[in-house]
């Protein structure tokens, strides 16, 4: 607690070390011992999420007070479990830029449609999360006053649904002026009768119907004829392939196209410009592969993104078309969750062959490794390699030998990899990595054949200067991590969530200039396509 006396402001890593410190001590109200100024200053470093939260543990005092600061504050995420109140919230409202509300009660939404309909000021809103769940009755008129109230200033929304409403006409008629738009029903999409030409200029548009039946034509016809015209960024779940020639005829800015496995991020949007038409990110899971081929030929120029998902393949014909197409811009290519490996194989050998030049970032799942060596190894430029659940990969020791004396490999994911101490030797010999990721499940690190003195003799012997490490590991110990701390270069650590604490805090001590850190739930399966 020194340094917080001192006035000293905490870097952004210690954000949550600083929450979780001031949400332990806070039942015995030490802030009453702490100057205002250092306890503002120390809060804005802290998520109004983790901000609230901690408000309702402390003194009534210090809580009226802090929220009185809202100045300082830019983004609030409220959860049902929260005991934070719409007047609470709408004393700082002025300030608040980003609105995140999840699954919120009838009762508190009562509350807040009456505070931005008497008086509250949410204008400097611009962004809006608001995810109903389908266990109370919420009325439709209030809920439509509140898209009213707060929807003229709304550049970005992210609207979900476990209700029939807000339909999406609703939606676009009160929200007149978004970029972006997120819009996920569990019931399906009703009213699209009432959709109007969109007023403004959409840039990103996400639809997910989540009931059992897909997108119909006519439904996604009604949808991107009115909304489609200024669109850069498409995602669609869940809806059939052939939808995709109105993609073509509708939204002539499209760069960014995610069928049936996704949604499109923001920083994923590029700049539209006269120069640069065409498409640019295609993440799709394809009923057929001839479409994949077709869409290829035709954006070879532009295409810089592959995500392919073959969860859903039927069939696979054509190949050899590939042979005679040449991606000139293909920066990324991820493949993966096939159903039949040999196929998935032959589909990544006569794309790897495609980008040969300009390929840099590569992510293969559920392939079979030994037939695609060979391609690897002409892949001279590329510098990041995720395997996932790869099969075979025990013959993978040529390729590191190959990109010890010709690659400029950055990064590495190794996830369920059948990887032995033989092959780590091999890739110790490899100097270019800057970050590695290890990661097996419980049940596939007691059949690897890869032991920690394997992991250990690595990090010893590594001729990389490795700076960000991630070791998923159940269990890993304290002689591997206390291994890899020795590694002059590293900067950065993460390590499962299962990993001892006791190991986690004498790393720590031991290795001050380290920062490490213990990895969170949702980040076991970050590429997560599906």
């Amino acid at each position: 607690m020194d340094k917080f006396v001192q006035g000293d402001i905490p870097d952004d890593k210690d954000t949550n070390h600083v929450n979780s410190t001031f949400t332990r001590m806070s039942q015995d109200d030490p802030f009453q011992h702490l100057p205002v100024e250092i306890m503002i200053q120390v809060w804005s470093h802290i998520s109004m999420m983790d901000l609230l939260h901690s408000c309702m543990l402390v003194s009534k005092r210090w809580r009226d007070q802090l929220l009185q600061c809202g100045d300082l504050w830019s983004e609030a995420t409220l959860h049902h479990k929260d005991g934070v109140s719409p007047t609470a919230l709408s004393s700082v409202s002025n300030h608040i830029d980003r609105l995140h509300l999840f699954y919120l009660s009838c009762r508190w939404l009562t509350g807040f449609h009456h505070q931005i309909t008497r008086g509250g000021s949410f204008e400097s809103i611009t962004h809006l999360t608001i995810m109903l769940g389908g266990q109370e009755h919420v009325e439709e008129q209030m809920l439509v006053q509140m898209f009213e109230k707060l929807g003229c200033t709304l550049k970005s929304l992210y609207c979900q649904t476990l209700q029939n409403f807000p339909d999406l006409a609703v939606v676009t008629r009160t929200c007149p002026r978004l970029h972006s738009l997120v819009y996920k029903n569990s019931h399906g999409l009703f009213n699209l009768d009432a959709l109007e030409p969109y007023p403004g200029e959409l840039k990103s548009l996400t639809i997910e119907n989540h009931c059992i039946d897909a997108i119909e034509r006519d439904q996604f016809v009604t949808i991107i004829s009115n909304l489609g015209r200024h669109l850069q960024a498409l995602s669609v779940f869940p809806c059939g392939q052939e939808c995709i020639s109105d993609v073509q005829q509708y939204c002539p800015d499209i760069q960014t196209l995610v069928w049936n496995c996704g949604s499109p991020k923001l920083d994923e949007i590029h700049p539209s410009s006269p120069s640069s038409r065409g498409l640019r990110l295609l993440s799709i899971a394809p009923n057929h592969f001839e479409l994949v081929i077709d869409l290829m030929e035709r954006y070879k120029d532009t295409l810089e993104t592959l995500h392919l998902t073959l969860v859903l393949l039927r069939s696979c014909r054509q190949l050899d078309r590939l042979k005679h197409v040449a991606m000139k811009r293909l920066y990324s290519l991820s493949l993966g969750w096939v159903r039949d490996h040999d196929t998935g194989t032959h589909i990544a050998a006569a794309i790897l062959d495609t980008c040969q030049e300009s390929l840099r970032v590569l992510s293969l799942e559920n392939l079979h490794m030994t037939p695609l060596i060979r391609h690897l190894s002409r892949l001279n430029h590329l510098e990041s390699l995720r395997l996932d659940s790869v099969v075979h990969s025990k013959n993978m020791a040529s390729y590191w030998d190959h990109s010890s004396n010709h690659g400029i490999l950055m990064s590495l994911e190794l996830r369920n990899v059948d990887i032995t101490d033989r092959d780590l030797v091999f890739l110790a010999r490899v100097d270019s990595l800057k970050n590695l990721t290890l990661s097996f499940t419980d049940d596939h690190h007691q059949r690897c054949q890869c032991t920690d003195d394997g992991i250990q003799s690595y990090f010893i012997g590594t001729k990389s200067a490795l700076r960000n490490v991630v070791l998923d590991l159940a269990p890993i110990s304290w002689s591997t991590l206390d291994t890899l701390g020795r590694i002059p270069s590293l900067r950065n650590v993460t390590v499962s969530k299962h990993a001892p604490i006791q190991h986690v805090d004498k790393f720590r001590r031991r290795y001050p200039r380290l920062w490490i850190e213990m990895m969170k739930e949702k980040e076991h399966d970050i590429y997560s396509f599906c």
